[in-house]
């Protein structure tokens, strides 16, 4: 992948969901976020409300860190922090419906959520990345197993297959992961690493990963193929 297509991948994943970190605190505060009614019939208006959620859901993770947290000097269990966490969004969740004129309930229904955008961005460079390295590790294969030898070739490219789209799954959660923390601007995902897409259909990504490289693998194949045909004729 080219780093100027990277480059702009990156600028746009942040200018898709990056958090405004003038409203970031560890005092479960809300700030700089301006009383107005929201119609969630209008898109911008529930984008709104989606980013207002994350940022509640983000500023409790930080205020439990701080006051009862395993480095605050404070921690007394697992219980104790996350029922800090939990009355810190209860709180900032009042707040922000309160400020906007919608329901509470709307906002812990958007909890956890993250603008489609910035899915589709992180797939997107992820797939541009392993397509790009699935092309170069064809063709080490092919070099490997010319196209003359037919069985061997397949077996390696089923073996090299299933073990690169493995690596693929597991790079993918981190990719996605490093992404998650610079958009929110924070490096403790806490419980939100379990709710990222891309960790819950590991199964799925793995059986893509496969087809993906076989794909790209029978193409460079298909070609070198089709070229000694037309040299022998």
């Amino acid at each position: 992948m080219k780093p100027r297509v990277a480059a702009i991948l990156v600028v746009a994943l942040c200018t898709t969901g990056c958090l405004a970190r003038s409203r970031i605190n560890a005092k479960c505060e809300c700030a700089n976020d301006t009383p107005s009614p929201l119609d969630m019939w209008r898109s911008v208006d529930a984008e709104h409300l989606l980013n207002d959620a994350t940022i509640a859901e983000d500023l409790a993770i930080r205020y439990a860190d701080v006051i009862r947290g395993h480095r605050s000097g404070h921690f007394a269990g697992n219980d104790e922090y996350r029922a800090a966490r939990e009355q810190c969004f209860a709180t900032l969740a009042t707040i922000v419906a309160t400020t906007h004129g919608v329901d509470s309930q709307r906002v812990h229904d958007f909890r956890g959520r993250r603008p489609f955008g910035v899915d589709v961005l992180v797939g997107l460079s992820f797939a541009l990345l392993y397509a790009v390295l699935s092309f170069a590790m064809a063709g080490t294969l092919m070099r490997r197993f010319p196209v003359d030898e037919p069985t061997p070739a397949l077996i390696a490219s089923l073996l090299v297959a299933s073990v690169l789209s493995a690596i693929g799954v597991i790079a993918l959660g981190m990719w996605a992961g490093v992404i998650e923390m610079v958009r929110i601007g924070n490096e403790h995902m806490s419980y939100r690493a379990d709710g990222l897409t891309w960790t819950q259909h590991g199964a799925t990504f793995f059986a893509a990963g496969i087809l993906t490289f076989l794909a790209t693998a029978a193409f460079r194949y298909n070609r070198v193929y089709r070229h000694a045909r037309s040299v022998g004729e």
